[in-house]
């Protein structure tokens, strides 16, 4: 490869990924468009599994298909392959907010970056990393397909049957009845008839384009107003704009704040968090402060809590939105409106199944499972349809509406397929107590397990600790990265870990608030998953300087033997907390006469 590059000097990265792309598409289209118009069911039309989608749940469903040495077909939207995943979802954001802490770091060295940032520059680098990624999808499906040429493949002895044949077809399908599903090309025709023993609906979600709560009602117009899938459109946004109110403080809102404050272009950015007193309000206060300080005061973004949108209109002459929104929650039924204008609107209010046409009630012939209303489909615990005659349709990942996030995606669709052919013994256990999720701000905020909220709802007796980050070398060295001025450790995070108030000290849950807070992660997933004692993570020896190390730490402080006393570090702290005594800070849990010479947090 270096050595095809050294010959192209003229031709950009983003020029060779697109021309890899065009080249896998149609090697794709040519093997799979073969007879397309048929509609008379015959071998090439039966298959084992038909998955409807190719995002990650149904991407990775397939391959498992294939695994067990089965004829599996994936279809799909030919130049949407990846879905959500790739496209204006979690890959192209997140190389939006990568871009985005480059500029920061930019502009903290050069006093005008706008012409190295233009918004042109950085949606060719989005698109140069999805074009990239949907060539991988795109290599695979084309190499596990069986063109009569090359006998099977098999890696494992666990699967019997060892490789299969994955098909490819472009379009979007819909139930005909229980086994049968219609192709439909571009133009809304019917192209081609399948007939499957199982399906797997991977159809994934779209952001929501219409709000509708409390007599306020708007809808994206894909200019204006705009979801996240405008973003990078030519209509949506062809530049940086001065001025922006994005509805919605969740994890969509947070992360689209961040990037566009990164970037110091748009000046006026508005985070309003429509009926709510502060951010992540299931997440602890801790996070949600945190979050809010960083947000307002190094970001300079406008967190509007405690608002009501009123109304939200276009106005054509000015070319600007104007919202209309009043405070709440003070006491005072007398507030007045307050009107701004803004350049544009971006709907972060959440996301809806992909499932509204894909006709499933002619499968089920029961009213209730017409979803072309929206909705949610009802599945039973190994996620097939609660309708015992339709116990072969599975669906995973975003069309059942839960998590939105692309390794539960995976995960469920792995085990759907495990489930169909490995004789109702599947590998992938669906375990959803370990789930870990990261929000891409500024800097990162990991998650895994329960929070003090949770456990108290549930009842749960707990030692909690808290560990500042500015006391790890490794926020020392990753200040440079994200901010400019003389280090501040308060602003470098913390790692917050929950366990149970006992002998064992079973890891309940996990937050970290840092720059690579993900790698903090999988060792805590781990003991999540296996029920175990953070005393594990205490013999373990890591690298430094590493991010982990703030695990081992805080492991340490609970334990009562960390080199970070909370009684001289006043950031961190370790209380208890049970449904008797409440929360007790661990200063009170010993006598008085013994507090300054035995620390409370020595109470292992």
């Amino acid at each position: 490869m270096t050595g095809i590059l050294r010959q192209l000097p003229r031709v950009t990265h983003t020029h060779i990924a697109a021309t890899h792309l065009h080249q896998c598409q149609h090697r794709l289209s040519s093997s799979t468009n073969t007879a397309a118009h048929r509609t008379q069911l015959d071998d090439d039309n039966e298959f084992d599994l038909c998955v409807l989608g190719c995002g990650s749940g149904g991407f990775s469903g397939a391959v498992r298909g294939w695994d067990y040495g089965k004829r599996v077909a994936v279809i799909n939207p030919q130049q949407h392959i990846g879905g959500a995943t790739i496209h204006n979802g979690a890959l192209s954001s997140k190389v939006m907010w990568q871009l985005s802490r480059q500029a920061r770091h930019l502009r903290s060295i050069y006093q005008d970056t706008t012409k190295m940032h233009s918004f042109e520059s950085m949606r060719n680098r989005v698109f140069e990393s999805t074009n990239i990624k949907t060539t991988h999808y795109l290599r695979t499906l084309q190499g596990l397909h069986l063109d009569g040429e090359r006998s099977p493949v098999r890696y494992s002895a666990d699967e019997d049957g060892g490789g299969g044949d994955i098909t490819f077809f472009n379009g979007t399908a819909k139930f005909v009845d229980r086994h049968v599903v219609q192709i439909y090309d571009e133009q809304n025709k019917p192209v081609r008839t399948l007939k499957s023993r199982f399906f797997l609906i991977a159809t994934g979600s779209r952001p929501r384009r219409v709000i509708s709560r409390n007599g306020f009602s708007v809808e994206a117009d894909g200019e204006y107003i705009l979801t996240s899938d405008d973003i990078l459109t030519e209509k949506g946004m062809r530049d940086w704009p001065d001025s922006m109110l994005i509805y919605g403080a969740g994890v969509i809102g947070c992360e689209f704040a961040t990037i566009f404050s990164n970037y110091g272009i748009t000046k006026n950015i508005i985070l309003f968090n429509d009926g709510r007193d502060r951010l992540l309000p299931r997440e602890d206060v801790e996070i949600s402060q945190f979050l809010t300080d960083t947000l307002q005061y190094q970001s300079k973004v406008t967190v509007a809590n405690n608002v009501v949108m009123k109304s939200m209109d276009i106005d054509y002459e000015q070319k600007k939105v104007k919202c209309v929104f009043h405070r709440i929650g003070d006491g005072n039924t007398g507030n007045e409106d307050t009107v701004i204008y803004v350049d544009k609107v971006l709907l972060a209010s959440g996301r809806e199944p992909n499932i509204n046409n894909i006709e499933l009630s002619n499968a089920t012939q029961k009213k209730e499972h017409d979803t072309a209303n929206g909705g949610h489909i009802e599945v039973d615990d190994h996620l097939r349809l609660t309708d015992k005659s339709c116990s072969h349709i599975y669906v995973c990942g975003d069309a059942l509406g839960k998590w939105g996030l692309v390794s539960v995606a995976e995960m469920e669709s792995r085990h759907s397929v495990e489930y169909m052919f490995a004789s109702r013994n599947p590998i992938t256990r669906l375990e959803y107590d370990d789930i870990s999720s990261v929000m891409f701000v500024r800097p990162e905020i990991a998650c895994i397990g329960m929070n003090e909220i949770e456990c108290q709802k549930r009842g749960i007796a707990y030692k909690c600790g808290l560990l500042r980050l500015g006391l790890v070398n490794r926020s020392v060295i990753d200040w440079n990265v994200r901010n400019s001025g003389p280090i501040q450790p308060a602003l470098a995070g913390f790692i917050k870990m929950i366990v149970t108030d006992d002998d064992d000290k079973q890891l309940l849950g996990l937050r970290c608030i840092g720059v690579g807070s993900s790698a903090s992660l999988q060792t805590a997933a781990m003991l999540i998953r296996r029920k175990e004692s953070i005393r594990e993570i205490e013999k373990l020896c890591h690298a430094h300087p590493a991010i982990n190390e703030s695990v081992q730490e805080c492991v340490r402080m609970l334990l009562g033997r960390s080199t970070y006393k909370p009684h001289i570090w006043p950031r961190s702290y370790l209380k208890h907390w049970s449904p008797e005594k409440g929360q007790v800070f661990a200063e009170e849990v010993i006598p008085k006469r013994f507090r300054q010479t035995v620390p409370g947090y020595i109470n292992i």
